[in-house]
């Protein structure tokens, strides 16, 4: 009995920490603010709601660069138009008619379009709509709490168009290579990952979901870690049962990796490395540290980064030193 006690509990405080990690967006339209989108009654609506309404309460999944899903808290449904009106319900993956996009319409505000029709929804006649507007209207902007309009958008300004970057900037026909050379006090654990497995989220790199490292070596004195893929492929570098809070990771120039389904330059812009969404200093709000903090032995690491092609590691544990050769 104590034991079902206690994997209960357990279960309960798991779904609570849960809950109050998750991030869910509201949607309040700037015409009319007392009006946010909403479930509560069955139908999607705009209406009055309350603070604790889980039906007003959204999951943002997304599909790609551009457009996400939008899941309701309560129920798990989602929006969409499949039958060519707005609808709240379930959905096949590849419909586009539950695909959105978040366009900037300045202030804090967006507009959202639908993928599949082209329209936007509003409040123009008073009821929520799907459907052709005009720029100025106030009816289809909404503002989102929980989330930021960058988050949102990419970072476009209001009058932006979203830019298409070509993923040739993952290619690179180079060998790479971490050499634990002579002096070097510490074995290394050299972890390979493809640049699109990886991305920003919450001023963090992670490395996505149900993705893991291409390859993971420890390497001692005189042996190296190797790979030569196609890809500019990133390195992370860490000193084996080092076990220090390492504030001095270094996250190199020229590593590119993913931001919100966009291509993302972290470190010092370089010719090889297109500022397309901003720098490390962007991103990494709390420091390189920080910025690693949800990678496998984060605390160990002291690189993070592409090695163009050559990198030796030396030094003790408590001073790990590198040298990249290009």
């Amino acid at each position: 009995m104590l034991k079902r006690i206690f994997i209960t509990v357990a279960l309960i405080a798991v779904a609570a920490s849960t809950a109050a990690n998750a991030q869910y967006v509201r949607f309040t339209n700037h015409w009319k603010p007392s009006l946010q989108l909403n479930i509560e009654k069955g139908p999607l609506a705009a209406s009055p709601t309350k603070p604790n309404w889980w039906s007003a309460d959204w999951i943002l999944e997304r599909v790609d660069g551009t457009y996400f899903r939008i899941k309701n808290r309560w129920k798990g449904s989602y929006i969409h138009n499949q039958s060519k009106r707005l609808e709240i319900g379930g959905i096949k993956k590849g419909w586009s008619s539950a695909m959105w996009r978040f366009e900037p319409a300045g202030a804090g505000r967006v507009r959202i379009k639908n993928r599949w029709t082209g329209q936007y929804l509003h409040i123009e006649r008073g009821r929520l709509e799907l459907g052709s507007i005009k720029q100025a209207w106030h009816s289809a902007m909404w503002r989102p709490s929980g989330v930021s309009i960058a988050a949102l958008t990419g970072g476009a300004k209001a009058t932006a168009k979203p830019k298409k970057v070509s993923s040739d900037v993952y290619r690179s026909s180079a060998r790479q290579c971490v050499h634990a050379v002579t002096g070097i006090g510490f074995v290394a654990k050299v972890r390979w990952y493809y640049p699109y497995d990886l991305e920003v989220r919450g001023g963090n790199i992670r490395v996505k979901r149900g993705k893991r490292p291409y390859r993971t070596k420890n390497v001692p004195v005189w042996q190296k870690s190797c790979v030569k893929t196609g890809y500019r492929m990133v390195a992370q570098v860490s000193v084996v049962g080092g076990k220090f809070a390492n504030a001095t990771i270094t996250i190199a120039t020229g590593t590119v990796i993913a931001i919100g389904g966009a291509v993302a330059c972290v470190g010092s812009a370089g010719t090889a490395c297109p500022a397309v969404a901003g720098s490390a200093a962007a991103l990494l709000g709390g420091g390189a540290a920080a910025g690693l903090q949800f990678l496998p032995d984060a605390k160990e690491t002291f690189f993070f980064g592409a090695v163009r092609n050559n990198m030796d590691v030396w030094g003790t544990v408590w001073k790990p030193k590198y040298k990249i050769y290009r």
